[in-house]
């Protein structure tokens, strides 16, 4: 099970989070072409949860997600959203998502503005 796909397609349907970004979350990197707020999602780390007895199944992934506007208040308001939208719940194959870290970047040569969230979702394989 891939989480980052589950979190999209929570992030994609969740009014909160669709109503600014529409289906504008993407894998890995951004396209120029489309308009903004919009977000990418990349993951980090793939640790695996291990007992005495061998592999337990259980996943927790980290991820990275990049919330990009074109002013900072855009930014924030599509993160503190997707924050919302997934903290703490339980949707698809995910069992919980846990925030781990939360800060601000611009980009200068672009002038964008990017909210950087990055989440562990914790899920059985």
């Amino acid at each position: 099970m891939n989480a980052g796909h589950e979190i999209r397609a929570e992030l994609i349907t969740d009014p909160r989070t669709a109503g600014q970004v529409g289906d504008r979350v993407m894998p890995k990197t951004r396209d120029p072409s489309l308009e903004y707020p919009l977000i990418v999602y990349h993951r980090i780390s793939g640790p695996r949860r291990y007992s005495q007895d061998g592999d337990t199944g259980l996943q927790s992934p980290r991820y990275q997600f990049d919330v990009w506007a074109k002013d900072p208040d855009t930014a924030d308001a599509v993160a503190d959203a997707l924050i919302e939208v997934v903290s703490g719940r339980t949707f698809g194959g995910v069992t919980f998502t846990t925030v781990l870290d939360d800060r601000d970047d611009h980009e200068a040569d672009t002038g964008l503005y990017r909210r950087i969230v990055d989440l562990m979702p914790h899920l059985e394989e």
